[in-house]
């Protein structure tokens, strides 16, 4: 599934790439039971599909028919202010769908023991990396670069111990633009208890101990309190 999106993205003129920026998301989630979930935008501007009909080739930008509808994966238009496109979203497939052999641009999910990697590269360059960066630093074309959208969200099942982009919890965020080769290298540990549902848990025992300890020093003041209060005293007039 995921290799054809990449084909077809490396295949792309690069005179409609660099008529506008483009947006590739890429939102995923790593199942503990070695499937994953999520979703896949892919769009281009809006200044990208005119400049493409205007050459009579708006069919290259056609992202309806990078991947077919099949079960547990549905395919619907995305729009947005900037953006025409599509989003692909899928759940529950198991890892050797994303395998897709020894290429250095796929994305590999293997798990060894509790340890689940994710290896691979998202390739933005193309076919031609060369003519990608001619473009990149022509003065003339360079800010159609700076403003694409590339971005790859992974939320691992476990504890997050290694990854090349920037870490938030169990979840990692790598950004790039058009013409960038986005390094993937994340590990996570399965087997760490300390998930986003044991810390909600260890906090709710927390406070239930905070406020069970409060409760018995207000009652072992309050009987000290009572146990030092001067005794009245009265003298019984006859």
């Amino acid at each position: 599934m995921f290799r054809r999106i990449q084909v077809a993205l490396a295949a792309v003129s690069i005179l409609l790439v660099t008529s506008g920026c483009m947006k590739v998301n890429m939102d995923l989630t790593v199942n503990s039971n070695d499937t994953v979930s999520g979703s896949i935008i892919i769009a281009f501007s809006n200044e990208a599909i005119d400049t493409a009909k205007s050459f009579g080739s708006e069919s290259a930008l056609n992202t309806d028919s990078l991947i077919k509808e099949q079960p547990g994966i549905t395919v619907e238009e995305f729009k947005d202010a900037e953006y025409q496109g599509s989003k692909v979203t899928f759940d529950q497939r198991p890892f050797d769908e994303f395998t897709t052999g020894t290429d250095a641009d796929s994305l590999k999910f293997t798990r060894n023991g509790n340890i689940i990697s994710v290896t691979g590269a998202i390739d933005m360059a193309g076919e031609d990396p060369s003519l990608i960066d001619q473009v990149r630093t022509n003065p003339l074309t360079s800010n159609l670069f700076s403003k694409s959208d590339i971005s790859v969200s992974i939320t691992m099942p476990g504890k997050v111990t290694s990854a090349t982009g920037l870490i938030e919890g169990n979840t990692v965020t790598f950004k790039g633009e058009l013409g960038d080769n986005i390094i993937i290298d994340v590990q996570a540990d399965d087997s760490s208890p300390f998930g986003p549902f044991a810390i909600a848990i260890g906090g709710l025992v927390l406070a239930g101990a905070v406020g069970a300890g409060l409760l018995l020093l207000n009652r072992r003041k309050r009987a000290v309190q009572e146990q030092t209060a001067p005794q009245s005293s009265y003298t019984e007039w006859d």
